[in-house]
C-alpha cells in the first residue's frame, strides 16, 4: 500500500477551495464546476489535504504497526488554521506545485502534531522529509514535462477559509494517469 498522514480538507472547504483556485487559474465561471485544463492536475476537492507524513510504499504486514504509533503521537486538541495564501514550488515562473498556506491562528498545535507523527513513524523506519515542513494544501500540480503559464489572479488568492482539522487520516494514494486518488484507511480523531 502507498500511505501517507494527513489532515483531509473535505466536504464545504474543499469545494468552496477548490472552486476558488479554479476561478483564479481561469478554469471555470464563477459558481460553475468546469474541470481543469492540461497542463495543470487540480484534485477533486475530496483529497485536498495537508501532509504530515509521507511513507511511500508499506507491507500490509506493517500497517498494525503504523496505526499503533500514530495513535500514540494523535494527541492534542485540534489545530486552528486559516487557508490564507496562493504560493508555488519551486517558485513563480518555475511553478511545478500550486499550494495554498495554511497558517496556524491558535495555540502552535500543527507544527508539534507533525513532528510527533514524524517522530513516531521514523521509530518504524520510515524515512522522513529532510525539506523543512510547512502546512499547506496542495490545489494543483503541472503535468510532468509541461510549461504552465499561471495568471496572476492565483498569487492573488486569498482564501481566508478557517480549517480546525477534527482528525488525522491514514491515507491509501492509488496512482492513475489522470491522477493520485486517495482513500482514507482509517482515522484518528484528535483532542
Amino acid at each position: 500500500m502507498r500511505l501517507f498522514t494527513g489532515l483531509m480538507l473535505g466536504g464545504e472547504k474543499g469545494r468552496a477551495l477548490r472552486q476558488l483556485v479554479l476561478e483564479a487559474l481561469g478554469e471555470a465561471a464563477p459558481g460553475g464546476a468546469v474541470a481543469p485544463r492540461p497542463p495543470l492536475r487540480v484534485p477533486r476537492a475530496a483529497d485536498l489535504h495537508a501532509t504530515l507524513f509521507f511513507l511511500g510504499e508499506v507491507e500490509p504486514e506493517r500497517v498494525g504497526e503504523v496505526e499503533a504509533a500514530l495513535e500514540s503521537a494523535v494527541r492534542g486538541g485540534p489545530p486552528e488554521l486559516l487557508l490564507d495564501r496562493a504560493e508555488a514550488f519551486p517558485g513563480r515562473g518555475r511553478e511545478r506545485i500550486l499550494w495554498v498556506r495554511a497558517s496556524e491562528t491558535g495555540p502552535p498545535r500543527v507544527r508539534e502534531l507533525q513532528e510527533r507523527v514524524s517522530r513516531a513513524l521514523a521509530a518504524l523506519g520510515f524515512e522522513p522529509d529532510r525539506r523543512a515542513w510547512s502546512p499547506h494544501v496542495t490545489v494543483a500540480r503541472v503535468r510532468q514535462g509541461a510549461k504552465a503559464s499561471i495568471p496572476d489572479a492565483f498569487y492573488d488568492l486569498a482564501p481566508a477559509i478557517p480549517w480546525r482539522p477534527a482528525e488525522v487520516s491514514l491515507v491509501a494514494s492509488e496512482l492513475r494517469p489522470e491522477g493520485a486518488r486517495y482513500r482514507v484507511h482509517r482515522a484518528f480523531p484528535l483532542g
